[in-house]
């Protein structure tokens, strides 16, 4: 299983235990719904696959970023 904390925003100290692959991220996800207007409605997908998860930007309106670098590829979290 895999938890997303959520550090900043409207949607700061809500914490997701994602147990399902694929999970979309965004602000009408069903899976991890965000309600900061930042999130683009379909804005990332988590994957697991191999006992790894990766983060997928869905070419969002202001991308996505882990540990504070900007994503240009998919990242194995």
């Amino acid at each position: 299983m895999l938890t997303l904390h959520i550090l900043q925003g409207p949607d700061k100290g809500h914490t997701f235990d994602i147990t399902h692959t694929p999970s979309l991220v965004g602000r009408d996800s069903p899976d991890l719904p965000l309600t900061d207007n930042t999130i683009s409605r379909r804005h990332a997908q988590l994957i697991k696959k191999n006992n790894a998860w990766t983060i997928n930007d869905l070419n969002s309106a202001n991308g996505t970023s882990v540990a504070a670098s900007k994503m240009s590829r998919p990242h194995v979290l």
